[in-house]
Formats: C-alpha cells, sequence, structure tokens
C-alpha cells in the first residue's frame, strides 16, 4: 500500500530551483531517511508534504488524495527542527502539551474526558513517560521533552509521521533514545516513517530506505544498498560531488 506518492515535484524560491522534478514513493510501514547537505531540498519537500509550500509543478498524494485535498491531518504525525523553539517558563504540564493535540475530539465545549485522558496516558506509556504527566514541560531536560513531543504526535495514531531534524540541540544520549523510540513506533505499529537527518549512520541503520539529495534531486537506495563509506567520502572531499556514483 502506497502511503505517500510524489510525482515530479518541482519548487523554486524566487528564481532558484531547489527541488527538481523530484519522484518518490513509500509504503505503509517504510522507514525513509532524507539525507545531504544544507539547502539541497530535503527540508523544502517535506513542507510540501505538509502542505506548507505548494509545488510549481508536479504532484504529491497522502493516502491516494492530493495534499490539498486531505482533509483528516491527524492521520500525519509532523515534528520540526523548531519544535523546541517555545517558551522555557510557560507554565504547561505534559499533560496539557498532549491535550493541545486533542482539541478536535473535545466538542464545542472542549471537555477532557476520561477516555481522552486514557490516550494521554497511552502516548505517554509509548515514550515510557505517564510518570511525568504533571510535570511542568519546562522542567524536564531536552531528552525529556522530545519524549513529550512524539507522544503529543503520537495521541491521534498517526499513519505516516514526518520529522524534519528533529534533533537539532538535543544530546547524544537523547539522539539514540529518539531512535530507538522511533524505530520501535516504525516496527511495532507498523507506522511510515519519514526522517530528514544529517546523522546518517545512526539513521542507516533504522531505515529500510536512504534518499540521499543534491542541489534539488533526490536519489533513493534500499539501505542494504547504501554505501555509507562512500557517502562520507563525497562530503568531506570537496573535489567528488556530494552524492558520487548514485548511477542515474
Amino acid at each position: 500500500m502506497i502511503v505517500l506518492e510524489i510525482n515530479n515535484v518541482n519548487f523554486s524560491y524566487d528564481d532558484e530551483k531547489v527541488v527538481d522534478d523530484i519522484s518518490l514513493a513509500f509504503d505503509k510501514g517504510d522507514f525513509a531517511a532524507f539525507v545531504g547537505p544544507n539547502g539541497s531540498g530535503k527540508s523544502t519537500l517535506i513542507k510540501m508534504i505538509t502542505g506548507n509550500l505548494k509545488p510549481d509543478q508536479g504532484e504529491i498524494k497522502i493516502f491516494d488524495q492530493l495534499v490539498n485535498r486531505v482533509k483528516d491531518w491527524t492521520k500525519i504525525g509532523y515534528i520540526s527542527q523548531q519544535v523546541r523553539d517555545f517558551n522555557q517558563s510557560f507554565p504547561a504540564t505534559v499533560r496539557e502539551i498532549i491535550a493541545s493535540n486533542l482539541y478536535g475530539k473535545m466538542g464545542i465545549i472542549k471537555v477532557m474526558t476520561s477516555s481522552l485522558e486514557s490516550e494521554i496516558l497511552q502516548a505517554l506509556k509509548l515514550v515510557d513517560m505517564e510518570s511525568f504527566i504533571d510535570r511542568k514541560i519546562g522542567n524536564l531536560s531536552g531528552g525529556q521533552q522530545q519524549r513529550v513531543f512524539i507522544a503529543r504526535m503520537m495521541v491521534n495514531n498517526p499513519d505516516l509521521i514526518l520529522l524534519d531534524e528533529p534533533l537539532v540541540g538535543v544530546d547524544i544520549k537523547a539522539q539514540d533514545d529518539f531512535y530507538q523510540i522511533i524505530g520501535d513506533i516504525n516496527h511495532n505499529l507498523g507506522k511510515t516513517v519519514i526522517m530528514v537527518s544529517h546523522d546518517v549512520n545512526l539513521i542507516s541503520k533504522e531505515a529500510n530506505k536512504i534518499v540521499c539529495f543534491d542541489e534539488g534531486k533526490a536519489f533513493p537506495h534500499q539501505s542494504n544498498d547504501f554505501d555509507y563509506d562512500h557517502y562520507i567520502e563525497g562530503l568531506r572531499d570537496t573535489s567528488i560531488r556530494i552524492i558520487p556514483e548514485h548511477g542515474h
């Protein structure tokens, strides 16, 4: 079953083309890593998938619906690189942070029912944070906050998960925990995950598909065919193209 389909998509900022005729498809249960240098088109493509940018040409379909016709966005989970850019002194509890993603289910008078409370607890159990439900979000460590935002995303049980460099500013231990949690969500729950990351070594161990970006182009690989050492060599040697020998 194809969850996400990208067909001949182009996008330019002013006269600069940043996404150049990209076509990709991802099935249910895929874990796809978007890798490549800054400015190569990774995050721009994610923004088009979420509907925040409109392609100049081509089309993007989620669950066989054009992005601009998708009505139930609860089935798409999204964590951006700006997720932790909030006021640390804001007096919201973990429960309130997650509940903010359930407003659509609360009805007209926005009442937190026992059923919704159960959904919050279930999401927190997924990230092993249920004992922190009444803690203030600003009093948690960066890694704990990251877990809360995963729970907030998962409380609506999305089928497609989009992660745009969500580990910016998070320490190594928290990064390892993040990959473990997202890997479990992918493997155990069968969720389709697409993640933009610069940590090619770690993410290539979790992902089954690696999509290398360079100058607006995208080159997909199965992870067992991905040559990590050659990729790193291309990054270090400016005389070699960043994405060497793709055979395209």
